[in-house]
Order: C-alpha cells, then structure tokens, then sequence
C-alpha cells in the first residue's frame, strides 16, 4: 500500500515552533511555582520523614525540569532537519529546473 504524504513546510515549522514555545512556557511556569517542603513542617519526631518526601519532591521537580528541557531540544532537532529537508529540496528542484 502506497499513501503520498503531503506536508508544507512553512506549516509544519510553524507548529513545532508553537509546541517549543509551549515547552518553554511550562518550564518558566515550573520554576516560576516551585514546590518547598520545609521538613520541620511535619511535626516532632517526623523531620527524617518530611526530609524524605522533600527530597522525593525535589527530584520529581528535577527530573520534570530536565524531561521538559529535552522536548525543547528534540522539538529544535526537528526544525533543523525541516531546514535540511527544504534546502535539499530547493537545490534539487533548482537543479532539475536547470536540465529541464
């Protein structure tokens, strides 16, 4: 089974530019709002068990932040292989142009 796939450049740049802006939006918005655990918090005799569930937190923050911080980066990838693929394309359409 043969299906053409139809894709506009322009288009497709536009939406993986608004999907990097969106990443970046939750990213300022996590730093922005990050959570605090004061142990002590947690009572006498609980300080061990709030230090715990800071640190757990503290991780999920992180690894969150860096999770985020990879989209971006795959999300840019892929905006450079777009250019790559259009400029390829221009060339080749150029050259085909010029023996045609």
């Amino acid at each position: 089974m043969n299906t053409s796939l139809e894709l506009d450049p322009e288009e497709f740049r536009e939406r993986i530019n608004d999907a990097i802006n969106q990443y970046n939006e939750a990213i300022a918005d996590l730093v922005a709002n990050k959570p605090e655990i004061n142990p002590a918090s947690f009572g006498e005799g609980f300080v061990g068990h709030g230090e715990s569930i800071a640190a757990s937190v503290d991780a999920v923050y992180e690894r969150t932040l860096d999770r985020l911080r990879s989209r971006v980066e795959q999300y840019k990838s892929m905006l450079t292989m777009a250019e790559d693929v259009s400029s390829t394309d221009g060339t080749t359409a150029g050259e085909l142009n010029a023996h045609g």
